[in-house]
């Protein structure tokens, strides 16, 4: 896996800190001990809805614990009903005032590190030494973001997660904590959006690189599909600056556009209630996984394996090319690109393999 060479930096200062700086350092982790963690998660939707069994991880093995997440504000609506959670900050410059026994940097910048190093923590645990171990063997972000926080569980827990460990074996041993709390507004505000009566695949033609976008005329034969096969109309799914791509595949009668602007504990209950969820690499189709939904998921330049639905009820269709991974800007085969490579027939079979 190439890193962005700032990333490479903050990886080598995350490795040197928990290699040199910060051990146990003599200290006895009790489980009734009123711990402060601070855990900061400055990342995407989609990374974090792969670090949320984490959290549940931790107030499982430490229930009298005081967790506080650090987050980029548009991900916060996420968690807020989240019961492992006790406070949210969204802004970096509240790390001045957060008190902390143990630090953890699940992903955040050169700045949340040197707060955790001055906070007074008696450890800091580091993703970038996590991810410096497993180097030429990424497994699913959800067991890399388990074992940032191994060296504090169980014994057993260490044992399953440890490096030398089967990752498939680790991401099963992990799922009885991967969920997520919503609420009852949530619930009410799905249910507006989109009738429980109502019978609909969500698709998600989105996604954050355009290298990750399967072509739209795809995905209309895709709607046209599960309408005749399965007597669903297709819910697509954008954000504002996403209404062009939505607008261009909610012509017929069979299709509605949702430019969502609620919560993403909404986004959690609407997809709840498709049928199937079919989309690009995303945010959302993380959030299918969280559910447990069926799902097919198309995968372009991402690295294999690392952001794949694991729920049984989900396929993947992804070609891995030999420039892969890359930095998913620039594309060096504009003409063969990998997401182009899945066919519709494909995509097909997948659902039919779902949904019968």
């Amino acid at each position: 896996m190439k890193f962005p060479k700032k990333e490479q930096w903050l990886y080598l200062a995350h490795f040197m800190v928990s290699r040199y700086f910060f051990r146990f350092r003599g200290m006895e982790i009790q489980s009734q001990d009123k711990l402060r963690f601070v855990c900061v998660k400055w990342d995407e939707i989609g990374d974090m809805v792969t670090c949320i069994h984490a959290f549940r991880m931790l107030k499982s093995e430490f229930p009298n614990a005081h967790i506080t997440v650090v987050c980029k504000p548009f991900v916060k609506s996420l968690l807020i009903a989240e019961s492992s959670i006790d406070e949210i900050f969204t802004d970096l410059s509240d790390l001045s005032r957060v008190k902390s026994d143990i630090w953890i940097e699940f992903r955040g910048t050169f700045y949340s590190l040197f707060k955790g190093l001055v906070s007074g923590s008696k450890l800091v645990l580091t993703r970038g030494f996590v991810r410096f171990v497993q180097r030429g063997k990424q497994p699913h972000e959800r067991v890399t973001n388990a074992r940032i926080i191994a060296p504090i569980l169980s014994d057993g827990l260490q044992q399953i997660l440890g490096f030398n460990k089967d990752a498939d074996v680790a991401l099963k041993s992990i799922q009885k904590f991967v969920g997520l709390d919503t609420s009852d507004e949530a619930k009410k505000m799905a249910e507006v959006r989109w009738d429980n009566s109502f019978k609909f695949a969500l698709i998600h033609p989105g996604g954050r690189s355009l290298l990750r976008r399967w072509k739209p005329e795809n995905y209309k034969q895709i709607q046209k599909y599960v309408f005749e096969e399965y007597g669903l109309h297709s819910v697509v799914l954008g954000s504002k600056d996403e209404e062009s791509l939505v607008n261009e595949l909610t012509k017929e009668s069979y299709t509605h556009a949702w430019i969502s602007e609620d919560s993403l504990l909404v986004l959690f209950e609407v997809i709840q209630r498709a049928e199937i969820f079919i989309g690009n690499e995303s945010g959302p189709l993380q959030i299918a996984d969280l559910t447990n939904s069926p799902a097919v998921g198309l995968f372009g330049p991402g690295v294999p394996n690392v952001f794949y639905p694991s729920n049984p009820r989900s396929k993947v269709l992804h070609y891995v090319l030999d420039c892969n991974p890359c930095d998913q800007i620039t594309c060096v085969r504009p003409n063969d690109r990998c997401i182009d490579r899945i066919l519709v027939a494909e995509v097909k079979r997948s659902i039919d393999v779902i949904m019968k």
